[in-house]
């Protein structure tokens, strides 16, 4: 018979349970009128995985096997799934302070495993510096098998926390004044926390290629004889600092230990310099009137040198104005002072004038001009004089003489 006949096996599934997985189902399609088929299926699936229902059959005609007569049998085949079960592993935490040793938490459990089966979960996190990492574990898994389980982990931290450490710089309490010198911090005083004191080693100047103290270097050795160097550097110029040791562990690890700095302020306080310039007056004359006077003083110790002063002021109209100045620094540097200025003051004043009047206008004569004498009137207007040129007491007849500009003086009989 070349009829087509399909036979059919079901497909099942499920999460592991540690049972065997069987779907019996079939289905036959296209078998000719009286004929029959026994089917079964013999697939089977115990652990996690796929597999194929396969298929057996006999078509019978009757009770007469006549499979061999079909030649166009289609076999289609269904799935048997098994899904792995979910387990859950948990471990523990911890925390402590750094101790140089290991930090452990032993605890660890596993639940979700199929009745019957066995396993054991053993915690293996440890960490020895201070941070965090993850408790993690290991599973022996005895009569289960890792294929049929998933596993959801809820994992513990283990914990180290650093040390934690106080380093004084002792840095002065007062404003330190200005005086071309550095600072160089010379002490530094450690302690933990429960005010026990970091065992201090030496103490060095930091010195450049000409030997001169650049700086200063602090040996310490810490609790778990860590070899620690804080190096600090120098300072000069005017200012506020918060002066934070570069810290160098030369053995052991920086993390272990939280270091604060106190007592680590340093304050520079600018010098303070007075200036002082000089005052001058005069009548005006057209010309600037200067005064090259000045004066610079320093209330700390700290010298001049190289610092140069210039006054600048002028004053060439009349009225008043400040002596200014200007500082040459030379190398210094003009942030380290705080000048306090006494400047002097530049006055021309207005040029002083007489009135004299006549007849026809005001004569205005210089102040350098002397006034003409009582005698001199006199004789400019006695009658008979060399430069009179009527006769004896005789009045001219001429008219009143022309306005020359001022330079007539009346006389008393006028």
């Amino acid at each position: 018979y070349k009829t087509e006949i399909t036979i059919t096996s079901g497909s099942a599934e499920k999460v592991y349970d540690g049972t065997p997985l069987t779907d019996p189902t079939v289905e036959v399609s296209g078998l000719p009128e009286g004929f029959s088929c026994e089917c079964r299926t013999f697939g089977s699936l115990t652990d996690a995985g796929t597999e194929e229902n396969g298929i057996t059959y006999q078509i019978l005609n009757g009770s007469i096997d006549v499979t061999d007569k079909f030649t166009n049998i289609k076999l289609v085949k269904g799935t048997l799934t098994v899904t792995p079960a979910q387990l859950e592993v948990t471990t523990g935490s911890d925390e402590k302070e750094y101790d140089n040793t290991p930090l452990y938490k032993e605890s660890a459990s596993i639940s979700g495993l199929v009745s019957g089966e066995n396993a054991e979960v053993t915690a293996t996190g440890t960490i020895t510096d201070a941070g965090s990492t993850v408790n993690t574990y290991k599973i022996d898994w005895d009569t289960a098998s890792p294929n049929n389980y998933t596993i959801v982990e809820n994992l513990g931290t283990l914990t180290i926390t650093p040390i934690k450490v106080t380093f004084a710089l002792c840095c002065p309490e007062e404003p330190w004044d200005y005086c071309g010198e550095d600072f160089i911090p010379e002490w530094i005083d450690g302690k933990y926390s429960d005010d026990s004191e970091v065992e201090y080693g030496e103490f060095n100047y930091i010195l450049d290629a000409n030997e001169n103290p650049i700086g200063s270097r602090f040996e310490f050795t810490m609790q778990y004889g860590e070899k620690l160097v804080l190096s600090v550097g120098a300072y000069k110029n005017a200012g506020t600092y918060t002066i934070t040791p570069t810290a160098n562990f030369e053995t052991g690890n920086s993390a272990n230990y939280d270091m604060e700095f106190v007592d680590n302020v340093l304050v520079i306080r600018q010098a303070k310099l007075t200036v002082t310039t000089g005052s001058s007056e005069k009548e005006y004359d057209g010309t600037a009137l200067t005064n090259p006077e000045s004066d610079i003083q320093c209330e700390t110790e700290i010298g001049l040198e190289g610092i140069t002063i210039t006054t600048t002021g002028s004053q060439t109209e009349v009225g008043t104005s400040s002596n200014t100045y200007e500082i040459d620094w030379g190398s210094n540097n003009s942030q380290n002072y705080d000048i306090e200025e006494h400047l002097g003051t530049l006055t021309v004043t207005p040029v002083e004038t007489v009135v004299w009047e006549n007849y026809n206008s005001p004569c205005i004569l210089e102040p350098d001009n002397e006034d003409p004498t009582e005698d001199e009137q006199d004789s400019e207007d006695e009658p008979g004089s060399e430069d009179d040129d009527s006769p004896g007491d005789e009045v001219p007849d001429d008219p009143a003489p022309e306005d020359t500009g001022g330079d007539n003086i009346p006389s008393e009989s006028e």
